[in-house]
């Protein structure tokens, strides 16, 4: 747990702003003991298992190692340093990193953690993005497929506990010559996608022919650069060495760049023989320039540099990059990530500068492979893919902002009368030719505001006593989203994406364990087509499953022939009439009351 200042430390410091902090901080710890909880439960519903506290246990090591590839963002070393790193630049950190495992064997790592940033609570893997889980090599492809699922599933779920106000960030590096099971389930789940590009060196090579694939200009620099330094690799853990080179960066770059954890750690890497500095010195023995690489037994990667600048155009960093490949090719590193290569229409564009850096390592790769950049929404009304099985957390959680630690961890185990179902804009039933969708105000078409003009369609709906506008129904669909203790669903076709009716679950009565639907197909070239009793159906078995309430009521008028029958098909009994209920015009009719109890199982939609 890392809590670092946020405070100016002058007299005139913004208690304002000390007290947001804390609050940020506060809410921060409360909402990672609740993303615990729901970790647990979730993989507990599918018979997997998720421990925490072993990143850097002998378990996830074990686990990396035994791989055929070991992508050295999932060592625990580059993934404890990233973590601090992000802690010293300003804010709170806790690690929800996770094994998971079935049947007694580890199937994947997840580096994970929940951070504040712009004093926001935040989902994110070393520094900041979200990485994938990395599964086990001995999987079957059928059981790395369920298990992507599950976990890509798994991420909706925590995000729509976190109420995100931004896109989620993913990204996966280019280490497969495909697309892998996880890509494709983020953008099942309606994911935006971008690329960047990073420079590689491919260590099978030999020394000669990586070197004879440098830019031109890089052959004579290097020569020139070992006329000038000597050079030295360091693998030990050599803290006199390594206090020279921290003086070394705080001299170049005029202030301190980082804490002093920070630093320890990535000396911590060099004990463990997961790193190497390579120094420069001039011919008095004084350090005039660095290179930081750390390493899993696969990959290698440039961590950090340093090179005193008057002396930089003696091509320093050309002799260090050097020294590096061969390093890292002694050890037995297959691929070498130089670094990223950024180009000048990328999304988030690239200063001179860093153009410049880029272009000064191109000289050295061997190749150029994306690396994916994945944006998922709150409320992508594409996203098809389904929060299956427990998506407890949007129905179970609530809005977290205002309760503290104690209370926020006490939610997931049955605070059910302060669900919130105002963030379940992502929640999905998906059937074979229909799917349910939270209905947001934007989904408010013409052929929508048509629907409740037309007669036919109204005939039974209380709504046909008043005339509707696109306002009106906006407004209507706007606060049942706002409301704690209803869902209004969008029935959509799985072709094609057609809006054709609603259904409404409230409202949730939580201390009974019950609740009411309702019901509306629109447009009229579905009716008759089973569309009434699918939807029930799927509702239903929500509310039992995912909501476990114990029953589902519903009422129709009694001329309503259509819907009580798919009421009874869907296996409500029932319970009785209200004789004369209704007055329309010169005629009464009955009120049909229908019940659905969790022992009557309803089918799949």
């Amino acid at each position: 747990m890392h809590v670092t200042e946020l405070v100016d430390p002058s007299p005139q410091s913004n208690l304002h702003e000390e007290a947001v902090a804390l609050d940020v901080v506060k809410h921060a710890r409360g909402i990672f003991v609740v993303a615990k909880e729901c970790i647990l439960e979730y993989c507990a519903k599918h018979a997997i298992v998720a421990e925490f506290d072993q990143l850097q246990s002998e378990t996830w090591s074990q686990f990396l190692n035994a791989q055929g590839f070991a992508p050295v963002v999932y060592s625990a070393s580059q993934v404890v340093f990233q973590q601090a790193y992000l802690t010293s630049v300003g804010g709170y950190l806790h690690d929800i990193s996770l094994t998971i495992s079935k049947n007694g064997a580890v199937v994947a790592i997840w580096p994970l953690h929940l951070y504040t940033r712009d004093q926001k609570v935040q989902l994110g893997s070393n520094e900041g993005p979200v990485l994938p889980p990395l599964f086990a090599d001995a999987l079957s492809a059928c059981e790395r497929q369920s298990l992507t699922s599950l976990l890509a599933d798994l991420l909706m779920l925590l995000m729509g506990m976190l109420q995100l106000d931004r896109d989620l960030k993913t990204v996966e590096y280019g280490y497969s010559d495909h697309v892998s099971e996880w890509h494709a389930a983020l953008m099942a789940h309606g994911a935006r996608l971008s690329v960047k590009h990073d420079l590689y060196i491919d260590l099978s090579y030999s020394l000669d022919s990586i070197k004879s694939g440098f830019r031109e200009s890089y052959l004579s620099s290097i020569n020139s650069s070992q006329k000038h330094w000597t050079s030295e690799i360091i693998n030990t853990a050599n803290t006199v060495v390594w206090e020279e080179f921290i003086a070394l960066h705080h001299a170049v770059a005029d202030r301190q760049t980082r804490l002093e954890g920070a630093w320890a750690l990535q000396l911590n890497s060099l004990k463990k023989g997961e790193a190497f500095l390579i120094t420069l010195r001039d011919d008095l023995g004084k350090l005039s320039g660095a290179g930081f690489f750390q390493h899993s037994k696969d990959e290698g990667i440039f961590a950090v540099a340093m090179y005193d600048s008057a002396f930089f155009h003696l091509s320093m960093g050309h002799l260090v990059q050097w020294q590096a490949i061969q390093e890292f090719k002694r050890i037995g590193v297959k691929w070498y990530r130089v670094g990223e290569r950024a180009y000048v229409n990328d999304l988030d564009k690239p200063d001179k500068k860093w153009m410049e850096i880029c272009d000064f390592k191109e000289g050295f790769a061997t190749h150029i492979k994306p690396r994916w950049v994945f944006f998922l929404g709150q409320s992508r009304r594409d996203a098809k893919a389904i929060l299956r099985a427990s998506d407890p957390n949007l129905g179970r959680d609530g809005c977290l902002a205002s309760q503290d630690s104690e209370t926020e961890a006490a939610a997931i185990k049955g605070g059910a009368e302060n669900k919130d179902f105002s963030n379940t804009r992502t929640v999905l039933i998906q059937g074979d030719d229909l799917y349910l969708q939270v209905l947001l105000p934007e989904a408010v078409s013409e052929e929508y505001v048509r629907w409740m003009s037309d007669p036919e369609v109204i005939q039974f709906l209380e709504s046909r006593h008043e005339v509707q506008t696109a306002d009106k129904i906006q407004n209507f669909v706007r606060s049942t989203l706002e409301n704690a203790s209803s869902i209004l669903f969008g029935i959509y076709t799985a072709v094609g994406d057609v809006h054709i009716g609603n259904i409404k679950l409230g409202p949730i009565d939580w201390k009974n364990s019950r609740t009411e639907i309702g019901l509306m197909i629109g447009n009229k070239n579905y009716w008759g087509k089973g569309v009434g009793f699918k939807s029930i159906n799927a509702i239903t078995r929500y509310a039992h499953e995912e909501l476990h309430l114990n029953k589902v009521t519903a009422g129709c008028l009694g001329k309503n022939v259509g819907s009580y029958r798919a009421f009874l098909k869907a296996g409500y009994q029932e319970e009785g009439r209200r004789k004369s209920h209704f007055i329309d015009g010169d005629q009464t009719d009955d009120l049909v009351l229908l019940g659905h109890l969790v022992e009557s199982a309803p089918k799949l939609l």
